[in-house]
């Protein structure tokens, strides 16, 4: 069983559940490449279709949503 939607549909379920939820896809982000005036495909947040990238592979892990890149293990200050 399946469901064809067009964009527009498919838009007002996606302002539908972003009342309740963070809706994150591959998505391009200009300038952010590599190399300069290159684009880079990450995940992201997204509130359109139209923002999601379908033919191209991310360059990055869906882990960088769910998990912080740096994470402070560790910090000293001068009292004891």
């Amino acid at each position: 069983m399946g469901f064809h939607v067009n964009n527009t549909v498919l838009n007002t379920i996606f302002k539908a559940w972003q009342t309740e939820y963070n809706l994150y896809a591959p998505r391009k982000f200009s300038g952010g490449g590599r190399f300069s005036d290159t684009d880079c495909i990450r995940y992201g947040k997204v509130s359109r279709v139209d923002e999601i990238v379908f033919d191209q592979k991310s360059e990055y892990s869906f882990k960088e949503v769910l998990i912080p890149i740096s994470q402070t293990l560790f910090f000293f200050t001068e009292k004891m």
